[in-house]
């Protein structure tokens, strides 16, 4: 009984130890391996860069001087790979989608827009070809269409190129048809069907996804596109004509808002932004240094009063009315309640709203 114990014993013994010398053995193959993120582990062998899985399979040879497996959210679940000051692209199993052959390569809504030779084309998420690198600009796509620039030499030579540089830009498919020529200053914001588009004068108008004009915004700028039937629009104003001295920039914006019918439901009177979900934009008055919150008739929600931003969260609108008071106020302008914060030594730095609970926010902690 014991001799057949001490033989299984042994047994244990000489396979573990198997095990570890193998395990050596298939680590003395690399002369650095790195830990493994998302199932993946690079390794250096002879100085180059390879990719291996949790089985110890090498999924990518070591042929490459860079891999970063921890990029997949920038290239929506493809890694980058370098040979020298190339880039190309290889998918969560190691296969190889485009080769490191690239200047720069970028995602842009289901596909990556590539740079060879300062030259723009465009792959599909497979890596398949589908527009040769022969723009001078390539990008913001969305819903099927991609803003467009001929190269520098050839917009130049045409006539496509207003005196500061800028090239002119239209609009492409995904299948590399050109829907406009290159006669804008700019597009961009593509957005429910329409794009917003400058032409040379740098006047701002609405047009449709093959190039047809939709509507203008009455000489003002576009900010954003329309979300939820409202869009927001601009007007440049000089500081002096505001009667404001200007302490940095001698003009600035004033924002209104513009339905999609094409009426201006607020004209532009308040330095202001994007509307938020509810419709309503955080405003601006330098006159008085404080800040407020309008909806899209330009009607008060919440009236001047705000001595830094208005913050929400969970639903309410947490003001800073004073130096220690704030008030929380519905997305329709009523008023929640108040709470007087005693100043800590540090000083009050805000306030978060979240689930219910009023949390106050020392600039240190205590």
């Amino acid at each position: 009984m014991l001799k057949r114990t001490l033989c299984c014993a042994i047994a244990v013994f000489l396979l573990i130890m198997s095990a570890c010398i193998g395990q050596a053995a298939e680590e003395a193959k690399y002369d650095i391996k790195w830990a493994y993120h998302n199932g993946l582990a690079q390794f250096i062998k002879d100085g180059k860069v390879g990719l291996m899985n949790e089985a110890g399979e090498v999924v990518l040879p070591a042929q490459y001087d860079a891999i970063n497996p921890q990029s997949p959210r920038a290239y929506h679940g493809a890694f980058e790979i370098r040979q020298g000051k190339k880039i190309g692209l290889a998918g969560k199993n190691g296969e190889v989608l485009t080769p490191a052959i690239w200047d720069s390569i970028s995602y842009v809504d289901e596909h990556y827009v590539v740079i060879e030779n300062g030259l723009y084309g465009l792959l599909g998420l497979d890596g398949e070809v589908m527009i040769e690198p022969q723009y001078g600009f390539l990008g913001r796509g969305a819903e099927g269409r991609l803003v467009y620039a001929l190269p520098r030499e050839e917009s130049e030579t045409r006539g496509l190129m207003n005196e500061e540089g800028d090239m002119y830009v239209g609009l492409l498919d995904y299948e590399g048809r050109r829907i406009t020529p290159p006669e804008w200053f700019d597009l961009w914001y593509v957005h429910d069907g329409l794009v917003v588009a400058a032409d040379a004068d740098h006047n701002d108008r609405f047009i449709d996804l093959n190039g047809n004009m939709v509507m203008d915004a009455h000489g003002y700028g576009i900010e954003t596109n329309f979300i939820n039937g409202y869009a927001v629009i601009y007007q440049w104003i000089k500081a002096s004509d505001a009667g404001i001295e200007a302490g940095g920039a001698a003009e600035f914006k004033i924002h209104g808002v513009m339905d999609r019918n094409g009426n201006i439901t607020a004209e532009p009177r308040w330095q202001g932004g994007d509307l938020n979900e509810f419709g309503l934009m955080e405003v601006y008055d330098m006159h008085v240094d404080r800040y407020g919150l309008i909806d899209v008739n330009g009607d008060f929600v919440i009236p001047f009063i705000a001595i830094t931003g208005i913050s929400y969260h969970d639903g309410v609108y947490v003001v800073q009315t004073e130096e220690r008071l704030w008030q929380c106020y519905s997305p329709k302008g009523q008023l929640l309640f108040e709470i007087e914060c005693e100043e800590t030594r540090e000083g009050i730095n805000g306030l978060l709203y979240h689930d219910g609970v009023l949390v106050v926010r020392a600039k240190e902690r205590l």
